[in-house]
């Protein structure tokens, strides 16, 4: 109920949804069936390690879900994505070279470039990176080409794999590995204490306890969400800077950021609380206030060194 209030209440109501209902549930109906098996396989998979390796099995579930993160680097972009979007190579010759240019300003090599059709659901805009050795592949929204001038979407590839650039991928699978082991510990915990087992009247089996102990550990994503969105908010600080470098100028960006979030409704004023504790990227404002900084810090630059 919730998602279809969103879609065709909100989304519908300004603007954004391009879906049909028939559309939408088709969608929600794959994506069931897409966690479902996920979410089977994650749970058998912690079952059997959990049965079969009573006393390593936390350092077993931490290495197989490090693995899993990984694959789904490769696995998502490949498989999943597909499911739910078309994606075709670029065929417009000024996109290309555009989008070429980008990346041999970056250093990144990537010989798969795609547009989604992202327009037949939402008019959100967007671009992302993803993959890694020749996994590597970048995907531009045809809704982005349709709201924004090439220079504009230069920028926003560039921001992009400046976050593959900085190693920020890495680093984010490195805090998600973190996050996943303190969880486990949790679980691993749980699993010793005779209550859990009591008050679901079920043996005292480490399989069963553990499987019961993630009902608890879900309110551990809000304790770590402020810590991992404010690493999140200085990968795009980081991200911003570096596009403005590679394109050579802040204006590009600059307006890729007035358009998506003109075009997005973002609110460019929210509340530092709910900023602080909820968003993984910085408010527009912010951003935009930085990208002069950044200008004018450039500018200075250059006069000092022609002085």
């Amino acid at each position: 109920p919730v998602g279809y209030h969103v879609t065709f209440g909100i989304e519908e109501r300004f603007g954004f949804n391009r879906q049909d209902r028939r559309g939408w549930l088709t969608d929600q109906l794959l994506s069931l069936g897409v966690g479902v098996l996920l979410t089977a396989a994650v749970v058998g998979a912690l079952v059997t390690l959990v049965v079969l390796l009573p006393t390593w099995w936390p350092l077993a579930v931490i290495a197989a879900m490090t693995a899993l993160s990984v694959g789904m680097l490769v696995v998502y972009p490949r498989v999943i994505a597909p499911l739910f979007n078309d994606f075709s190579p670029v065929t417009d010759e000024a996109v290309a070279t555009a989008v070429e240019e980008t990346l041999e300003a970056a250093g990144v090599t990537c010989e798969q470039v795609y547009i989604m059709d992202a327009s037949r659901r939402s008019a959100h805009a967007n671009a992302y990176f993803v993959g890694f050795g020749e996994t590597k592949r970048v995907v531009l929204f045809d809704t982005l080409l349709q709201q924004m001038e090439l220079p504009q979407v230069q920028a926003v590839l560039a921001h992009e794999l400046a976050h593959w650039q900085r190693g920020h991928i890495w680093r984010r699978l490195a805090a998600s590995v973190a996050v996943t082991a303190a969880v486990v510990g949790v679980v691993w915990a749980l699993t010793r204490q005779p209550w859990l087992y009591a008050a679901f009247a079920v043996p005292t089996e480490p399989a069963y306890g553990a499987v019961l102990a993630l009902l608890y550990v879900g309110p551990l994503q809000l304790v770590f969400a402020p810590v991992l969105n404010q690493r999140s908010r200085q990968h795009e600080w980081e991200a911003d800077a570096d596009a403005v470098r590679l394109t050579g100028s802040a204006e590009p960006l600059w307006g890729a950021l007035q358009t998506l979030s003109a075009e997005n409704l973002a609110n460019p004023f929210p509340h530092p609380w709910y900023a602080a504790v909820m968003m993984g990227h910085p408010p527009i404002a912010e951003r935009l206030r930085r990208l002069r900084e950044h200008e004018a810090q450039a500018t200075s630059n250059e006069a000092a060194t022609s002085a």
